[in-house]
């Protein structure tokens, strides 16, 4: 996207949340740092502007984004959205796409969308669509966005944003961290945000339960040396004797070994079975690979949902 048309599109942006009062945002499912901190961060800019937001996504908040100001706010474990049709704009953050929010009515709204994404299998599902695709998250996005309000980015707005370009660059360890990045992250730095609590509950702090479910995965891990690709899994019964929150951090974790082109975490919830690839790999586009199972995201990180079960068998674990 050009500076020009990006520039319009951001004055579009600003104009329809200008004129609204009452605002949907939403994001995807499985919500993570990005997803979540830049919905916090829009509300707490919005209401400050004296507009009535609601915060809902279909599933439950990752217990390490807690320390987040106003998380509480944000209706979880919702499906659908009652009244849908009294919002004035529904705003859609970091999803490539309305289907992903995983809430089942959006789409009988009338009113316009605001899609705001960083994804390249974004299908430009908006009335007004700002996705930039070289853009470290959908954060970075919303501060450019935030700026032409002219209002004070507060400690709080700050941490929210600041958490969620931490999180999807992995630290600032992503090939997608650019110059940008860093000079948004001084400036949210020079605001107040948090960043020993985002350090902290984001990379640091690890429950027992979360240890030992990492044990698991790790235990279970799997290479098959014809494709380069290192895998592993993790069960439904796993996962809900762990108590444990998400599985970002495992699945980043294992992307770095060495020997590996990509790495694929599989784990089983609902009857779905989510998958998870990461590389670190220039020659290696992860997305293309979920794009085969009905997925998508980014070249390096990537995801795909299927029904099914994990079984164990003699021979290994299986997708039946």
């Amino acid at each position: 996207m050009s500076y020009e048309l990006a520039n319009i599109q951001l004055n579009r942006a600003c104009y329809l949340l200008r004129k609204s009062k009452y605002i949907l945002v939403c994001g995807h499912q499985r919500p993570d740092g990005d997803c979540i901190g830049s919905m916090l961060a829009l509300k707490l800019t919005l209401n400050s502007l004296s507009k009535r937001v609601s915060c809902v996504i279909s599933d439950t908040l990752p217990p390490n984004l807690w320390f987040l100001p106003g998380i509480e706010q944000i209706k979880s474990g919702k499906k659908k959205v009652k009244k849908i049709n009294k919002f004035d704009l529904i705003v859609s953050l970091d999803s490539s796409s309305l289907e992903r929010s995983g809430l089942e009515n959006l789409k009988a709204s009338t009113s316009p969308v605001l899609n705001i994404d960083h994804h390249q299998d974004n299908s430009l599902f908006g009335s007004v669509n700002i996705v930039k695709l070289k853009a470290s998250s959908a954060a970075e996005i919303l501060y450019d966005l935030l700026l032409k309000f002219e209002i004070e980015i507060t400690r709080d707005i700050a941490t929210c944003l600041l958490c969620g370009i931490f999180f999807d660059t992995d630290a600032f360890r992503n090939p997608n961290t650019t110059s940008h990045t860093l000079e948004i992250t001084s400036q949210l730095l020079s605001k107040g945000a948090c960043v020993k609590k985002i350090v902290r509950y984001l990379l640091q702090e690890k429950s027992l339960s979360t240890l030992r479910l990492w044990g698991k995965t790790l235990a279970r891990l799997s290479e098959n040396k014809k494709l380069g690709i290192i895998s592993t899994v993790l069960s439904e019964e796993d996962i809900k004797q762990s108590e444990a929150g998400g599985l970002e951090g495992i699945a980043n974790y294992i992307s770095c070994l060495p020997q590996a082109k990509a790495t694929l975490l599989l784990s089983e919830k609902d009857g779905l079975i989510h998958g998870n690839l990461r590389t670190q790999r220039d020659d290696v586009d992860v997305s293309k690979l979920a794009l085969l199972f009905g997925g998508g995201g980014h070249k390096k990180a990537a995801g795909f949902t299927i029904p099914g079960k994990l079984f164990k068998t003699k021979a290994g674990w299986k997708v039946i």
